[in-house]
């Protein structure tokens, strides 16, 4: 099994707003950070809140979140996250957690895009 890696303490995240069903989510991904070559790598954590503080939609939400993040931190691959989520027939993710593995995977994609225009560095 692998071993859970640990985080810092104080760590940076984005943040993001969405709408599943009526009900309004707050995300946020942090990722882990080179303060030495300064580059961000992958996402190591999500957060998620939903509705009213303490409702069956926050918690359920707070506590998928906490088993994403336990499984990223585990070595969890993202692609394997995604493709496991429930998705609408044309792809789209249908839940807030598979809308959170999508944005994760989007800015992947851009900090790749990044690293290959600035020469890898």
């Amino acid at each position: 099994m692998t071993m859970r890696e640990k985080l810092p303490d104080r760590r940076a995240c984005d943040g993001l707003r969405f709408e599943v069903g009526g009900v309004t989510y707050h995300g946020f991904i942090g990722r882990s950070f080179d303060a030495e070559t300064g580059v961000y790598g992958p996402a190591r954590e999500v957060w998620l809140t939903a509705g009213k503080p303490g409702s069956a939609v926050d918690i359920t939400a707070r506590d998928a979140s906490l088993c994403a993040s336990i499984a990223l931190q585990s070595g969890a691959a993202l692609d394997g996250l995604r493709a496991a989520v429930s998705r609408h027939s044309d792809g789209r993710a249908e839940g807030p957690l598979g809308i959170i593995f999508d944005e994760i995977a989007a800015e992947d994609a851009q900090l790749a895009e990044d690293a290959a225009r600035d020469g890898g560095c």
